[in-house]
């Protein structure tokens, strides 16, 4: 039983060492700009998307039909960013 505790200990000494290396790594890693200005200008095409098409396009719909295109164009645009944004903390 000993032993087992033994190499428990360096186990986990060594798995709190490559996760603090990891942690440091990621806080060192600054995020591109690209990705930022990327992250920027898709919220700002969005938002012009629902301002400009709830005002000329949507006369027709109801207000729940209006409801489930911002919701369906936000959760578009929020996967388009999470892919985007998953990628670069991936490396």
């Amino acid at each position: 039983m000993l032993g087992y505790r033994c190499e428990g200990k360096k186990l986990g000494a060594e798995i709190e060492n490559v996760r603090k290396s990891r942690m440091v790594a990621m806080n060192s890693q600054q995020p591109p700009f690209s990705r930022i200005a990327g992250t920027i200008i898709i919220g700002v095409c969005w938002l012009a998307f629902i301002v400009l098409y709830l005002a000329f396009f949507a006369g027709n719909f109801n207000f729940w039909q209006k409801i489930a295109i911002f919701i369906a164009s936000g959760a578009i645009v929020a996967g388009i960013i999470s892919v985007m944004w998953v990628k670069w903390a991936l490396k």
